[in-house]
């Protein structure tokens, strides 16, 4: 996978897996069973994970990823993104900047290390 192809394909997964309605069937195209995310130093898995994207749809709207950096080699894929929603609550807006480190197994993400901060909110 070259870097045009990684930005497609992350760009395409945070639209599937933040779309309002999505479900375990849209979280498995992208994301292996045994998928392990560490954020910021904790680690979750899937079923974790999982519920964090259930939570992110139900408590955001408008949300969008740009994507400042990608750099792909092999199996693995950098990005640096700003994540940016509104509160359904009425509680504004929110933006976040993520640097990231994905491990691809059979075209699926089973392996996410990030590091994130508030940029905005």
């Amino acid at each position: 996978m070259n870097g045009e192809q990684a930005r497609a394909f992350l760009v395409e997964m945070y639209d599937a897996v933040c779309a309002v309605g999505a479900d375990k069937a849209v979280i498995d195209r992208f994301f292996t069973d045994d998928f392990v995310q560490i954020v910021d130093e904790t680690e979750v898995r899937r079923p974790e994970f999982d519920e964090h994207l259930a939570t992110l749809r139900a408590d955001f709207c408008d949300m969008s990823f740009e994507f400042t950096t990608v750099i792909a080699e092999g199996d693995r894929v950098a990005d640096v993104h700003i994540f940016r929603a509104s509160r359904v609550d009425g509680g504004g807006r929110v933006a976040m900047k993520f640097i990231g480190v994905y491990v691809l197994r059979d075209g699926k993400i089973a392996r996410f290390e990030e590091l994130s901060r508030l940029v905005e909110g």
